[in-house]
This record gives C-alpha cells, structure tokens and sequence, in this order.
C-alpha cells in the first residue's frame, strides 16, 4: 500500500465515527471495494479502495466537482427556510465585496428561531457569518448565534463560521470565538461605511482560503 493508502486508512481506522470503523471492517470481511469521502479541510475529495491479498489499496483519488448550491445545503439540513436582504448597509457591503469571489451568497437566512446574516458557497463548502457593526461588535452575540447555528440539529459542524466587525473584537471575546473554531475578521475601515482595499482583500482572501477556494 503507498504512504498515502496509509495515512488515509490510519485516519479511517482511528479518527472515524464507530458507524464509519464499523463499515470499514465489513469491507475488510468482505474484501469489497469501499470509497471514503473527506469532507474537511475545505476539499471534497472521493477515495477508492479495493482489497488485495487481505491488505487495502488507494485505487483512486478524484476531486468531486462542484454539484451542491447553498439552497440544496439549507434544504437538506433546515427543511424549509427564507431568505431576505441584508439588514443594514455593513451586511451588503460584506455581501456585494465577496461578490465575484465566490461561489455563491445568500442574505438574512431564518429558520424559525435561527437567524444567519449571511450564508457563503465556494464549490461544495459552506461557510456561515454573523456581521456586527458598533456596539453590537463588541459583545458576544454573534459567537452563541454562530454556535447555534453550527450545532447537529442545525447545520452541522462542517460549516465554517465566520465573525465579521468593523472594529477590534478585544482580546475576551476573540479567545471565546476561536476556541468555537470561528475565524474573527475585523475590518476597521468599516466604521466610515467603505471598506480600504487592504480590507477588502483580507476579507475576500480569509473566505475564499477557509472555504478551500483558490483565487
């Protein structure tokens, strides 16, 4: 088996979920050919394996094209949703500045009690935001709205999450969102209603990086 059978087989065989070892090893059983996906690290890639002589061989590895839009991932997760404009003029700027730069965008997204400012595809990741701008920044409303949002009976923890102020969050709150695996984005020129183009390149560049898009 080459390093990378290897490597892919050590993270099935320790990482995975039990249903996922589970089905490993009736494979294994049966010497069927079996595929894994990887879902993370902003790729989404096919494995194929088939057995030989009792050992596991890497086939092929092909890259999935891109096949999901962010109303089928809404759909599939909430059901049933609506979708609005933005809710103030910061909320379409992030928008109208990632525009071009990804796959696709969609605005003030409700589920019931749930509410996304804003929902982000580039090829087959997804990627959610909470933008606050002023006082609202500052405080811890966006993280516990992105928690929710990424829980299991929600969206998933596979949804990248994504903080983004128009001032410095503070060293607190900062800690608290990446400890939740939410990547902070502050752009300070925001406060004077434009974004400078250093911002705009650190915000369409963190997104597109995160989600696995190469601009």
């Amino acid at each position: 088996m080459g390093s990378q059978g290897v490597r892919k087989l050590q993270k099935i065989r320790y990482a995975a979920k039990p249903m996922a070892f589970a089905s490993y090893r009736l494979a294994e059983e049966l010497s069927s050919p079996f595929l894994y996906l990887q879902s993370e690290g902003g790729k989404s890639l096919i494995y194929r394996y088939e057995f030989s002589k009792g050992a596991a061989q890497l086939i092929k590895r092909d890259v999935i094209p891109e096949v999901l839009s962010i109303d089928d991932y809404l759909r599939a997760h909430l059901g049933s949703y609506k979708e609005a404009a933005p809710k103030d003029p910061f909320e379409m700027l992030i928008k109208n500045t990632l525009f071009g730069s990804v796959s696709e965008t969609a605005s003030s997204i409700n589920h019931g009690a749930l509410e996304i400012d804003l929902v982000i595809r580039c090829g087959n990741q997804i990627g959610i935001a909470e933008i606050k701008t002023g006082n609202r920044a500052r405080k811890k409303d966006g993280i516990d709205q992105l928690n929710t949002a990424g829980e299991q009976r929600y969206l998933g923890t596979y949804t990248h999450k994504f903080l983004i102020v128009d001032r410095e969050l503070g060293s607190q709150n900062r800690a608290l969102a990446e400890a939740h695996r939410i990547n902070v984005i502050e752009l300070c020129s925001g406060e004077s209603g434009d974004l400078s183009p250093e911002d705009k390149e650190m915000l369409i560049h963190t997104v597109c990086r995160d989600l696995g898009s190469r601009l």
